[in-house]
């Protein structure tokens, strides 16, 4: 599998009782090979950017979404030609 980074889009954290947990949010496109999961998830869709927020989201990935579509100006017309973007479920 060959990926291309473009950007960092955001970062977030969650506190545990025992520790916290701080995740990292990249924006990039998949240049060649398979999507492959590792054992923390059991399946992934494709779904195009504007589509992201109509997406099951946890609480700490919300905000990063909702800015990445505002400001990217996605959800709108223009969007549906813009490439699907891999969303993997736990």
């Amino acid at each position: 599998m060959s990926i291309v980074l473009n950007r960092v889009l955001g970062a977030s954290e969650s506190d545990l009782p025992d520790r916290k947990i701080v995740y990292l949010f990249l924006e990039g496109c998949l240049v060649n090979g398979t999507v492959r999961l590792s054992e923390e998830h059991d399946a992934f869709v494709w779904i195009r950017p504007a589509e992201l927020l109509q997406q099951n989201l946890s609480p700490q990935f919300r905000d990063i979404a909702r800015n990445y579509v505002e400001k990217e100006g996605l959800g709108t017309q223009h969007d549906a030609n813009s490439p699907a973007t891999p969303a993997a479920h736990k």
